[in-house]
């Protein structure tokens, strides 16, 4: 692929000697921040002004203006040189032909990053473009962090900075910060949206950082360096993605380190990509092979705002589930099935109590409730035996407890204290909230006491059920070098055969022949009986064209079936361009389709499904990045759907081995051969 974008390098991330603030330490703590371009006129400027202000940023605010002496009462400077104290931040809200010149004021200033409100870049025709590439090449020179251009700001809690241009925020009535923080190259969905959204599921984001166009700085790069922080999730609202190789870097810095990455990407559908000839790019041109790769490093994928949040909330505060085996405990029979339906779906399964966990709940009980799972509790849920109820189903080790509830007031924080007493553990232990959200304060006693809720039992169990695919995820080593984009290629069936077999992978004995003379030569040295194809690099599936004939036992058979398809061949194709290819023909239980192609974003990728008519018919295709070990051969074979259906169609388990390793072969031939085809 042509590489990222963005054109940061990471040692402008990372610059700063050792101990000291890198510069993306000091864009989240700043102690003084740079408004350049300030005005008191409406509009982004003044109103980024005003959040830094009503936000309470205890630091120094320095206003730059080329034509007022102050505004709203601070004493403006003329340039980022002429201010008589360090800059840590300086937020940029000038014309676009000004912003090359800013960034490299802030070089000459010792100003460690610019967020740059201002647009047209990259999205405003060949001018921008031309910007933009002006813009990369001040940013590299002067080795300042670049955040945007094109964005809202940013905002980082902790730290009293609310250096944004969206208006209707409440800084001073921002929730707790968690150890979380989102990137978003929307602006709009990180204040509008996942902000409020946060606010009313009871936290804040420790940082926002509005990204826009990424023309620098990608969201992947400060991801990969944010988890190697203090960060424990990193949340990241994508319209496109920028440097996939450093968002599968930091998705196995996350892993190693007991943190997540969680990804809302928006524009999932096929629409808008570019078509290519071959059937593999076809196969490859929606949102399956992104969902595969980032599945597959163990990256958590939601579909909509309020699964983020709430994946962002339990993440973190719990662990990953570990596994499948859940527990619903629930005053409401009615509203444990809800729960336990929803978890079923999400592929969750409710084991049976244990005897000594029945007998805890007798002692904890009485005569009240029921024993099997969902456990309904009815009213005991009111009395103070929450934790001890939490503590005995802990003991039978599930992968998630989660308690359903709703009623007055008092149930939450009754429900908080439990699950406090009940102490921290493996297991995650989680509430789901069905009633009424945010009526009189009842579920400040949650989020005071750290307790990951959700607002239904089916936004709970897609979220647990996301969550637990991640944590099942065994990342592939990284391809040691990205492989780049090349123009799409379409062999023969013939020559792409004797290409698998000079890497050591079985292909059925066959010659290629130009007309019936040859091919009755062919047939003496191909073992019977036959298949009988026409084969053309417009041709993808010949049984559908009626191009292949199976089954043939002799040579006249053979003549027949050769001068039928000729006919065929000379009405769909002409009366060149084609050929025979003459096969042994094998029974076989299973056609496995196997492809390989560049992605912009990830690289080599090679995607595993059903073969044959089957491909289209039912397009379910596993993806990975390439190269592939046999293990992660074997784990896209492992697929659910995949697995089934090998199953049902009567491949053994052992013979899968071999499939893994050949899958695993082509993946390394795919990075390796510069001459490749899709």
């Amino acid at each position: 692929m042509e590489g990222p974008v963005s054109g940061i390098d990471a040692s402008t991330l990372q610059a700063g000697r050792s101990g000291t603030p890198t510069r993306l330490d000091r864009l989240l703590a700043p102690r003084s921040i740079a408004v350049v371009g300030a005005t008191e006129r409406p509009g982004y400027a003044a109103r980024l002004l005003t959040n830094l202000v009503d936000g309470g940023y205890p630091g120094a605010i320095h206003p730059v203006s080329r034509s007022r002496e102050t505004v709203f009462g601070r004493r403006a400077f003329r340039s980022l040189r002429d201010v008589p104290e360090p800059v840590d931040v300086a937020v940029v809200v000038v014309p676009a032909d000004d912003v090359p010149a800013v960034v490299a004021d802030c070089g000459a200033a010792g100003v460690a990053a610019a967020v740059v409100i201002t647009a047209g870049f990259g999205e405003a025709g060949a001018a921008g473009l031309r910007r933009r590439e002006l813009l990369r090449e001040a940013a590299a020179r002067a080795g300042v962090l670049v955040i945007g251009p094109n964005g809202n700001g940013y905002s980082s809690v902790a730290a009293g900075v609310w250096a944004t241009t969206f208006s209707g925020l409440r800084p001073r009535q921002a929730r707790a910060p968690l150890p979380a923080v989102l990137l978003s190259q929307s602006g709009g969905t990180a204040f509008g949206a996942v902000h409020e959204r946060a606010q009313d599921h009871g936290f804040s984001f420790s940082a926002i950082l509005s990204t826009g166009n990424e023309e620098v700085a990608a969201s992947e790069q400060l991801a990969e360096q944010l988890l190697a922080g203090d960060t424990e999730v990193v949340a990241m609202v994508c319209e496109d993605f920028h440097d996939g190789p450093a968002l599968l870097r930091a998705a196995r810095t996350a892993r190693a380190r007991g943190r997540s990455v969680v990804v809302l990407k928006i524009g999932r559908s096929a629409a808008g990509r570019s078509a290519t000839a071959t059937h593999t790019a076809a196969l490859a041109a929606d949102d399956a092979v992104v969902d595969g790769v980032l599945r597959r490093h163990g990256v958590v994928r939601v579909s909509d705002v309020d699964e983020l949040v709430q994946c962002v909330r339990f993440l973190a505060s719990a662990p990953h589930p570990g596994g499948r085996r859940a527990v619903v405990l629930s005053h409401s029979g009615g509203l444990g099935a809800l729960a336990a339906d929803a978890l079923g779906v999400a592929g969750f399964v409710l084991p049976k109590l244990s005897a000594r966990a029945q007998r805890e709940l007798d002692e904890l009980l009485g005569a009240v409730g029921g024993r099997s799972n969902p456990v309904d509790v009815t009213m005991a849920l009111r009395r103070p035996v929450v934790s001890g109820v939490v503590r005995a189903l802990l003991r039978d080790q599930p992968d998630v407890v989660a308690v359903v509830t709703a009623g007055d007031t008092e149930l939450p924080a009754r429900v908080a204290a439990g699950v406090r007493e009940a102490g921290r553990c493996a297991p995650p232990v989680c509430v789901v909230w069905t009633g009424g959200v945010r009526t009189g304060g009842d579920l400040e006693a949650l989020d005071a006491g750290d307790v990951p809720w959700f607002s239904g039992t089916g936004i709970a169990a897609t979220v647990l059920g996301r969550c637990r695919d991640a944590a099942a995820a065994a990342p592939p080593e990284l391809p040691g070098t990205p492989v780049r984009r090349r123009a799409a290629t379409v062999v023969s069936e013939a020559a792409g055969k004797h290409r698998l077999r000079e890497m050591g992978v079985a292909v059925p004995a066959g010659e290629v022949a130009d007309g019936v003379v040859e091919l009755v030569a062919a047939a003496g040295r191909v073992p019977a009986p036959w298949v009988l194809k026409v084969v053309a690099a417009e041709v993808l599936h010949k049984a559908t064209a009626g191009l292949l004939v199976l089954g043939i036992g002799d040579e006249t058979a053979l003549r027949d079936a050769a001068e039928q398809l000729a006919r065929r061949a000379r009405a769909a194709l002409g009366p060149a361009g084609w050929q025979f290819l003459l096969e042994q023909q094998h029974d076989v239980a299973a056609q496995l389709y196997v492809g390989a192609t560049v992605e912009p974003h990830f690289g080599a990728v090679i995607g595993v499904g059903r073969g044959g008519g089957d491909v289209e018919l039912e397009p379910h295709v596993v993806w990975a990045t390439c190269p592939l070990d046999e293990r992660g051969a074997g784990e896209l074979l492992a697929d659910e759907r995949l697995a089934a259906w090998l199953t049902a169609c009567g491949v053994p388990v052992s013979a899968r081995t071999g499939l893994g390793a050949c899958i695993a072969r082509l993946s390394r031939w795919f990075v390796v051969s510069a001459e490749a085809p899709q």
